[in-house]
């Protein structure tokens, strides 16, 4: 039996997925959806067998239950001499952890991940959602989420010593404000979107946006809704919170802001994002992107700013809301170029492309690149 899977593996008909031992989101998402795409993009010959190799508990049940209709789990849990022999073959032929594989989505691309439902789309279990909630059926939709501290201190009460190090003190000098998006969510507001708070549950809004957007984080959510959301909304306004996943599973754009990892944003070529600056407090000035993108993930660490004299900036209410504002012009394919946009993009994604880490296919935000354009030398 084993020698039979490993050839089957070797030559290509099975393909293997090694998934996160931490079971977050993003890791859910980017290991598995890519590989069920290929296969079932239309043009492309695709490994008919998909087995993913020991699921940790998964971050949402009807994300799971959304995946094994085309996957095929080996749980450790699982006792059975087929399971058994399979998940045994596979773990000595693998002989350590797999990468996330990199197929991401092109800008354009007809496709997304069906929804599965009793329903052809989805489309009445949604409905019903939007009519609980009090949402036009027509509204465009923007969901909102942002990992700020109080998510963080959230996650330390619910989980411990299993919160994950992403949640230690250490790390709140990457925490945005969730404040700092009121003024981005008052002008999607002006030009008639409906903006959906997707946070933690146990995050509480502060009262000035609470009386201006639908708060989904408390009793309306659930796994299934977190779905039917993704599918539904039109963009997500992200402040470095895993729950993008659940719009570009659908192939939506994402807004990411405030992110703290250089240039490091984005699933999708649909995708954008504003990353914090770096201020030197020895020399009073800016990091250059070039000398950003060398520091990686160690300014996303207090102790390495305070070591360095180095504060994180975070992005302002009208960097964040001219963000947002721009990705929509680019959904309704209204926004405007200028003769030297394309010349700051060729020279920042030449920076970029120096980084050791890896790339994603989100563009930085040509507003954002315009103002700070002076970081590219």
């Amino acid at each position: 039996m084993g020698f039979a899977l490993i050839f089957l593996v070797r030559v290509g008909l099975i393909r293997v997925l090694e998934l996160s031992k931490k079971g977050r989101l993003t890791q859910f998402v980017e290991r598995q959806e890519p590989q069920i795409r290929a296969k079932l993009c239309r043009h492309k010959w695709f490994p008919p067998i998909l087995i993913a190799l020991d699921p940790t508990t998964p971050p949402n049940a009807a994300l799971a239950t959304q995946f094994s209709k085309r996957l095929f789990y080996i749980d450790r849990a699982n006792q059975s001499w087929l399971a058994r022999s399979i998940r045994q073959s596979l773990e000595a032929m693998l002989r350590g952890p797999v990468a996330p594989f990199r197929l991401f989505k092109r800008s354009g691309s007809p496709w997304e991940m069906r929804l599965y439902s009793r329903d052809k789309d989805g489309s009445y279990e949604t409905d019903q959602l939007l009519d609980l909630m009090q949402i036009e059926r027509q509204s465009p939709i923007a969901l909102l989420s942002v990992r700020d501290e109080v998510y963080h201190a959230a996650i330390r009460q619910q989980h411990g010593e299993d919160a994950g190090p992403e949640t230690d003190q250490d790390t709140s000098v990457r925490n945005p404000d969730l404040v700092s998006y009121l003024t981005a969510v008052m002008k999607l507001k002006a030009i008639g979107y409906t903006v959906v708070y997707f946070g933690f549950p146990a995050q509480p809004l502060a009262s000035c946006l609470s009386k201006i957007v639908i708060d989904y984080s408390g009793s309306f959510r659930e796994p299934r809704r977190d779905l039917l959301l993704g599918k539904r909304c039109n963009i997500m306004l992200c402040g470095s919170s895993g729950a993008w996943a659940f719009a570009s599973l659908f192939n939506h754009p994402v807004a990411f802001s405030n992110t703290y990892v250089p240039f490091l944003s984005g699933y999708s070529t649909r995708d954008s994002f504003i990353p914090q600056l770096l201020w030197n407090e020895r020399e009073n000035r800016l990091l250059t992107f070039q000398e950003m993108i060398k520091t990686e993930w160690q300014y996303s660490y207090k102790s390495n700013c305070d070591r360095d004299r180095i504060r994180l900036v975070k992005n302002s209410p009208e960097e964040i809301a001219d963000h947002a504002l721009e990705v929509v012009a680019r959904i309704q394919k209204s926004f405007v170029s200028h003769p030297e946009d394309k010349d700051l993009h060729c020279r920042f994604n030449q920076i970029r492309s120096e980084s050791k880490l890896k790339q994603s296919p989100g563009q930085i935000s040509t507003i954002f690149l315009r103002k700070f354009a002076h970081l590219l030398v």
